[in-house]
């Protein structure tokens, strides 16, 4: 066959598959491999803020919340957790039901009247496609500040101490508005400071620097009662050691300082 008529013929037949190849960009494709999650978006939280300026010890915190949904591919739940900002532990969870279009739901939770501070609210939906993104809002509560913290005495045991040996401190501490809002109890000598515990012993006291937290001698949470055990190595010196035992409150209150002696011998 001459080279000109064997152009045409392949000329033609690629006319007629170029018409079948842009069909194709029009047919439906596969069904997706992955199946699409929900998503959450624009979530509302009212209050943003909420004062309190009673005097009770616990304080209820009312919240509503509302957020857009993309079902994705369908059988969604959306799901809602509220915690304490830094802090693990859930204060209210549940779930969101359809409204107008979006999900919405009434809840509250309780805190310290003296847990003042941000609080996380969390929104995540699941559905057929798998657990999708999250959206999340903070609340921030205070209260009316009831007056600085104090410290209604502090002591050491033993005291005298024998080297080497060990003591602990132990400081009795309150505050108007409440144990939660005792941010610190400070030890300090000669510019080194130490926090005193009121975490029972389980090690969760300690702000950094030469205090890295670790167990810290206190008997009982959430008693008031901070401590901090010490242990005197063989070699050191004998004498008198001043200290002064502080305890600030979450708005930077300071308690007066009250001085401590211990004798090493």
């Amino acid at each position: 066959m001459p080279r000109a008529l064997r152009l045409l013929r392949s000329a033609a037949v690629l006319a007629g598959v170029l018409p079948l190849m842009a069909g194709c960009d029009e047919a439906p494709g596969p069904p997706a491999l992955v199946a699409e999650p929900p998503a959450v978006s624009d979530l509302q939280l009212t209050p943003s803020t909420f004062e309190y300026t009673g005097t009770e010890d616990s304080v209820r915190v009312p919240i509503q919340l509302s957020v857009a949904v993309d079902e994705g591919d369908g059988g969604v739940t959306v799901q809602y957790v509220v915690r304490r900002q830094f802090e693990s532990g859930a204060l209210a969870e549940g779930a969101l039901a359809p409204a107008d279009g979006r999900y919405a739901g009434e809840a509250s939770f309780v805190v310290a009247r003296g847990a003042v501070g941000l609080y996380v609210v969390t929104v995540v939906a699941s559905g057929a496609g798998g657990v999708g993104n999250e959206a999340t809002a903070l609340l921030r509560y205070t209260a009316e500040d009831l007056g600085p913290p104090t410290v209604a005495s502090a002591s050491v045991d033993p005291n005298p101490v024998t080297v080497p040996g060990a003591f602990t401190v132990s400081a009795q501490v309150a505050d108007p508005d409440g144990l939660a809002n005792v941010a610190r109890v400070v030890l300090a000598s000669g510019g080194a400071e130490f926090a005193l515990c009121d975490d029972g012993g389980a090690g969760t006291c300690g702000f950094g620097g030469t205090d890295l937290p670790s167990p810290s001698g206190d008997v009982a949470a959430g008693d008031g009662r901070f401590s901090r055990r010490f242990s005197v190595p063989a070699g050191s010196g004998t004498g008198d050691v001043g200290f002064t035992v502080q305890a600030f409150d979450r708005a930077g209150q300071a308690s007066e300082a009250v001085p401590l002696i211990v004798t090493l011998q």
